[in-house]
């Protein structure tokens, strides 16, 4: 599967999880302002932002962890390589 593929992927199963398009939309672009923190990508804060939504967290609360997430792996000296680890 291409890069290209995957990422098609997650936009689909965040749709699924916000609905319309243009919430979609918006959802990835806080995924893409969150991805910018230390320790983490866009893949990894996107799959990271289903799983924890998909267990029950709120959007706001799932953003909020995924930041947290990011800064103290880059703290300990990890990154998103750690992140799955971290989610489970």
């Amino acid at each position: 599967m291409s890069i290209l593929d995957e990422v098609k992927d997650l936009e689909a199963q965040l749709a699924a999880l916000e609905g319309p398009a243009e919430a979609t939309k918006q959802r990835l672009a806080q995924m893409r302002e969150v991805a910018k923190v230390p320790g983490l990508g866009f893949e990894e804060a996107v799959q990271g932002d289903i799983r924890l939504r998909s267990v029950g967290l709120s959007a706001n609360l799932s953003e909020r962890s995924m930041r947290a997430f990011g800064n103290a792996l880059a703290t300990v000296g990890g990154g998103k390589e750690q992140l799955d680890g971290v989610l489970l």
